[in-house]
Parts: structure tokens; sequence; C-alpha cells
């Protein structure tokens, strides 16, 4: 006996060995939890419409979560059903779309009567996980949601029309209606049901950024946006903790539906949840913008492919509205020591044939002092004009004013030139980045005749003159 009893304790303090020495899923590392549940992911080949499955989502969980406001607080908001106007996020599938009903009675029963809490709920996650093994991730996340949307939806559709009929009165007493549904019930469990349905709404917003980010991937090449990549390495634990509160979600259901008072457990992962959707939002967002970056930058390139004339260049390429350059010459130098090009002045080089000489703030007097006679000559017929454009990551006032005032410059300045498009395309298209100078010569109708004329200059001086490419093949 004494025997049995010894065993008994002994296996018991094993078992709370075992189990104090895992770590909880809340302090687990994201590499962890990504190997645990990329084990779990096989392929995505099973052909399932998500878009279409993700709008009848929205249009279940938006009104169900306004109609809870309703009966909860007393509250008299319009839903989607409603409104006039369409609200957001409200759209319809397919025609021709048919729910994955079996699957989505799977996840729903796999979620039934659970008790809330950790261990719990990171069980069932990684079991629905397997059984949508091969699934793509966003849809592993709109399913199980959708499994949800069945239950939540139904009830509080219930809720609000359980004395319509006897049909809707039946179903609803089936369903536990009428001991959440009456003043006590809902005094009683007011702050856990307005807790669930914050943490619903959470996790639709989650879901929401899984699915537009999946989107955004299905569009768009990790070489033209590399912050895609990025964002895939984490949407597997973006969608494990969608799941998992959703998990959480069904369990804390089923205690206000059975009267019990278990609401603490869902705390934590209304945390996770939140600090899930602000770090989505943010991908999105810096994918976004690396996204319109690209579209600008081609479209920009496109331009000047076949601009209309050299002051449309300017305007694009210098002065759009992603540059911010200084409106006033410097306090240190003056007026005529400098001519800086504004926005208001690019008419001045309107049907001029003009050389841009790019460079950085370390260009030596030698170099600028091959341009002086090339500056002198060219300025008696008036046709060409020289404009510097120094290109640098951080600008320096003082060393931009010392270098004017060292080299004596005369021509137009682009002070402080910062667009980010225009830089990109100086970089790549003309090649700066991979030289200390270069001298780029645009006819007035802003054509490129040469993407750099500075060694044939250099060599030739003014003999290089027209600086055109053919110029360069004839000697």
């Amino acid at each position: 006996m004494a025997s049995n009893k010894k065993l008994k304790i002994s296996a018991l303090q094993t078992f709370i060995n075992v189990h104090e020495s895992e770590p909880s899923v809340l302090n687990m590392p994201n590499e962890e939890i990504k190997k645990k549940i990329c084990d779990t992911h096989t392929h995505s080949d099973r052909d399932i419409n998500v878009a279409s499955l993700f709008a009848v989502v929205r249009n279940i969980l938006n009104p169900a979560i306004v109609a809870v406001e309703n009966i909860v607080m007393g509250t008299k908001q319009a839903y989607m059903g409603e409104l006039a106007v369409p609200a957001k996020g409200e759209s319809d599938p397919e025609a021709s779309f048919i729910p994955p009903l079996c699957i989505l009675k799977e996840l729903s029963n796999e979620m039934a009567c659970k008790n809330p809490g950790e261990e719990t709920a990171q069980k069932t996650a990684m079991s629905i996980q397997k059984k949508l093994g091969d699934y793509s991730w966003d849809a592993k996340a709109v399913l199980t949601l959708a499994a949800f949307a069945l239950d939540y939806g139904e009830f509080w559709h219930l809720a609000q029309s359980h004395s319509l009929n006897q049909l809707t009165k039946s179903l609803g007493i089936l369903k536990r209606v009428p001991i959440v549904l009456p003043r006590p019930g809902i005094e009683k469990y007011k702050y856990a049901i307005v807790q669930l349905n914050n943490l619903i709404r959470e996790t639709l917003n989650v879901v929401e950024c899984i699915f537009e980010l999946e989107e955004l991937l299905a569009k768009n090449d990790f070489k033209d946006v590399p912050t895609l990549s990025t964002a895939t390495d984490s949407i597997s634990v973006e969608v494990f903790w969608a799941i998992i509160s959703v998990v959480d979600c069904m369990a804390w259901m089923c205690c206000l539906i059975k009267d019990e008072d278990k609401t603490q457990e869902i705390l934590p992962f209304a945390g996770k949840i939140t600090s899930t959707l602000k770090s989505l939002k943010g991908q999105i967002a810096l994918c976004k913008g690396k996204i319109d970056e690209k579209e600008a930058f081609l479209k920009l390139k496109r331009f000047l492919e076949s601009p209309p004339n050299i002051v449309e260049v300017f305007k694009k390429l210098f002065f759009s509205e992603d540059s911010t350059y200084s409106r006033e010459p410097t306090n240190n130098l003056q007026q005529e020591t400098i001519n800086i090009l504004f926005s208001d002045k690019v008419e001045e080089v309107k049907e001029k044939d003009v050389l841009l000489f790019f460079s950085d703030l370390d260009i030596s007097k030698e170099d600028v002092s091959i341009l002086k006679p090339i500056y002198e000559e060219i300025s008696r017929n008036d046709q060409y004009k020289i404009v510097w454009i120094p290109i640098v990551k951080q600008w320096e006032q003082n060393k931009f004013e010392q270098l004017v005032r060292d080299c004596e410059m005369k021509w137009y300045v682009v002070q402080h030139f910062s667009s980010t498009l225009g830089i990109k395309y100086i970089e790549e298209v003309w090649q700066f980045k991979e030289r200390p100078i270069i001298i780029v010569v645009l006819n007035s109708q802003g054509i490129v005749k040469h993407h750099d004329a500075f060694p044939m200059i250099r060599t030739w001086k003014i003999d290089a003159f027209p600086f055109t490419v053919e110029r360069n093949k004839t000697d």
C-alpha cells in the first residue's frame, strides 16, 4: 500500500515537473513557435476561395460585433444590413462560391466546449494547424475564424430575434440564449462580453491584415519589394496567434453560455493579439510604401524616356513633391556668389541644352576648374547651361559654402537636392553611384545625348563640344 502511494506521488511529481519545465507559449520566442507550426505545414495546394470566404466572415462578424454592443451596452448603432451605403469591409462573395462547410464543422467541433486557458488553447491551435497543414497561411486563419463566426454569428442573430417566432425562440433555447440575454445575465457578464467582443474585433483585424499581406505577396516580387521577404518570414507566427486567439474566444463564449465564470483567462491573449495587429499594420504600411515607391520610380523612368521638354525634366527629377531644398541663399554667401536654381526659376533653362554636373561635396578644385573654360565658352551664345547637383547622404551646409567659395562656381546650383526618386534614378539609371563625378548632357527636349561626358571633357576640353555620344565617336 505504502509502495503504491509512493509511486503515485512520484508520478504526480514527475507530471508537475514536466509541465513546469514547458515554456509558456506567451513567452516562447518566435523562432521556436515558427519551428513548431512549420512542422505541421506541408504545402499550399488545397484550392479554396479565401477572398470569398473572408468576405462572408466579415459580413457575419462585423454586424455581430455591433449587435453585441447594442444588446449589452444599450446602444443603437446601425450595422451593415441596415445601412444604405455599404459599411467599411462589407463585400459580397463570388456568385459561384461554395463554402467548405465540412471543414468548418470539423474546426468548430475541434474548438467546441473547451475550457479557456493557455495550455488548452495551445493544444487545440496546434491540432487545427495539423488539420489545415496543406492550406495556405491566410486560408488557415480565415477558415478558423469562419468556423468561429458560424457559432458567434448564429448566437447573436438569435439573441436579436429570439422572440419573433417559435422557430427562433426554440433555436435560441438550444443555443442557451436565454441564459445570457435576460438583464441579470447581461449585467453579470457585461464586462466579459465586452472583452470578448473587443478581442474578436482585434482578431478579425489581424486576419484582415494577414489576408491583405498575402495579397501583396501574390501581386509583387520580392526582388522589387525586399520588405515583403521580412513580412513573409513572420506570417506563420501571426497566423498562429490569430488561430490561438480564435480558439480562446470560442472557449470563452462556451463559458458564458454555460454560465461559468472563467473569464480572466482571456487577458494574456488579448495583449498578444493587440501587439500582433500593431506589428502587421507596421509591416503592411512599410510594404505599401515600398510598392508605391517602386511604382513611382517606374512612372518616372517612363516619363524620362520621352519627356516633353527640359523644364518638365527638371520639375520631375529635381523639384518633385518628395524634394526638400533650401529656398533662400545662405547668409554666408552673397547673392551674386551663388546662382541657386529654385523651382520657380526653372523656366530659365527652357529651350536650352544642359550639362548636369553630379558630384558629392568632396570634389577637388582641379575637377571643377576643368569646367570653367567650358562654361565661359558656352555662355557666349547662351544655348548651353551648366547645373551642378551635389548628391550626399548627409547635407553639410558649411562644406557646401566653402566649396562654392573656393571654386568660384558661376553656373546654376541645385542646393540640398534630396528627392528620393530623383537620386535613385540618377544612381541606378545614370549610374552616378559607380563614379564620383558624371556629366549628363540633355538637349532642349530633355533627351539624354550623353550619359557621362566628363571623361571626354577632361581629355578634350572645349574640343569635346557639343558633348554628345556622336562627338565622342569621331575621335
